[in-house]
């Protein structure tokens, strides 16, 4: 007969620590790729010379702090976008996430160069990406690989790539596609706008428009749930509230500071 297996203790951490990976390069990043100063002026604005940006996020698994995951955005003519994730509290002594990511965009917010480091458990990994004239060289440090990836159409990493969707009206019913290129392997990302609805943040209650990320490319985008993100619905679409269901519970991850 046949019985589900049901899942251990550390494979739960181990989606967990997925899944947190995921929410800090994919859905905060995508969500706010290119952040807006405190008057709501666009940090790539032809009048602003250098500027600097900062999100922050706490991220939550059934109802219990597990983790924290921040966005930050410097420069304006050669800018680079950095994120990261870290659990936190007694679950790095069960299953240690640490992860940092970074992506330096050319002209047109092209990517030129893109790495990423990740700490998952017992497992690292550190791997980048080099773009420029029609092809991707794609180094995995770890596994000793090099491999280069013709690129016939633009291709962006999961942080270049964000930042051009910005940029891309986006209304209910409607969806924006882009090409990924994400670890060695190219893609295509499709983003679904779902609904507008209210979402209770420590300011109050703020307009979002709700949007589900559908992913086709392995790497940092494979996941085993649905997701959900709550964007502000102005100008600046900042990342209120993104809710992965999961076959263990709920990972929610919450804004908690607008940008400073």
């Amino acid at each position: 007969m046949f019985h589900k297996r049901k899942l251990s203790y550390p494979e739960s951490m181990k989606r967990y620590a997925s899944i947190t990976v995921f929410l800090a390069l994919y859905g905060l990043t995508f969500f706010n790729p290119c952040p807006a100063i405190a008057d709501g002026t666009s940090l790539i604005s032809g009048g602003i010379k250098s500027a600097t940006e900062r999100l922050d996020f706490e991220i939550s698994w059934i109802g219990i702090s597990v983790g924290v995951a921040y966005i930050e955005r410097t420069g304006v003519e050669k800018p680079i976008i950095r994120t990261g994730v870290d659990s936190t509290g007694w679950i790095s002594r069960v299953y240690k996430v640490e992860d940092r990511a970074y992506s330096v965009l050319g002209r047109d917010g092209v990517p030129e160069h893109f790495e990423i480091h990740q700490h998952n458990g017992r497992k690292t990994a550190h791997k980048e990406a080099f773009f420029g004239n029609g092809t991707i060289r794609y180094v995995d440090h770890k596994r000793g690989e090099t491999r280069e990836v013709k690129a016939e159409a633009v291709y962006y990493d999961v942080l270049s790539g964000f930042q051009q969707l910005r940029g891309m009206k986006i209304q209910p019913g409607s969806s924006v596609f882009l090409n990924i290129f994400d670890s060695g392997k190219i893609g295509k990302m499709e983003v679904k706008a779902l609904r507008r609805e209210s979402v209770e943040t420590p300011g109050g209650n703020i307009p979002a428009l709700v949007v589900k990320p559908e992913l086709i490319t392995e790497g940092l985008f494979r996941h085993e749930g649905s997701i959900l993100i709550w964007l502000s619905d102005d100008e600046r679409r900042l990342p209120l509230r993104v809710e992965t269901k999961m076959a263990v519970g709920t990972v929610v991850a919450r804004l908690v500071t607008p940008g400073r």
